[in-house]
């Protein structure tokens, strides 16, 4: 049977292969419902830094030096993506599978505020409330010593794919 992925309207957009990817263009780009990132996860919160606003004065906290080279790092992988953003300004699923180099302890929560903090900066979702993202279903750490790499998919809450 063949696997088919729709808009949020409902509409049939496009065939789903084997690897999760839709196979469709739109002016000669091919799009795709899952992204993925091929860099060891990382965190924003770990070593945070209190700044002062030189106009203001004031202290806020910024994120580590490790995490906006993470970012930075991520470029290759989305800048192509951010013209469909405009496409993801309704709630939908983010599902993120992050797989880690080391067993070692990792909070869940805090890897997904960074990659959807990511994803905002390269505006592929117009923000990180629940307003746009109503919710990470299916999202966890696995082991993968050998190709570390975070994974994304976008569905709509009810589970179809989305097109990036």
């Amino acid at each position: 049977m063949e696997k088919l992925t729709f808009n949020h309207s409902g509409e049939i957009l496009g065939k789903v292969d084997e690897n999760g990817n839709v196979k469709l263009t739109d002016a000669g780009i091919e799009i795709h419902s899952k992204i993925v990132i091929p860099l060891e996860p990382r965190t924003k919160k770990n070593s945070q830094q209190i700044r002062r606003n030189r106009a203001t004065g004031k202290q806020f906290v910024a994120p580590s030096n490790t995490f906006l080279v993470y970012q930075n790092q991520c470029f290759p992988y989305l800048y192509h993506l951010r013209s469909n953003a405009e496409s993801l300004q309704y709630p939908l699923n983010v599902k993120c599978l992050f797989y880690m180099p080391t067993r070692r302890r990792v909070d869940l929560v805090n890897l997904l505020e960074a990659i959807d903090d990511v994803l905002v900066h390269y505006k592929l979702i117009v923000d990180d409330s629940a307003a746009y993202i109503g919710g990470h279903d299916g999202s966890r750490v696995l082991y993968d010593k050998e190709n570390p790499r975070t994974e994304i998919y976008f569905t709509t809450l009810d589970g179809k794919p989305i097109i990036v």
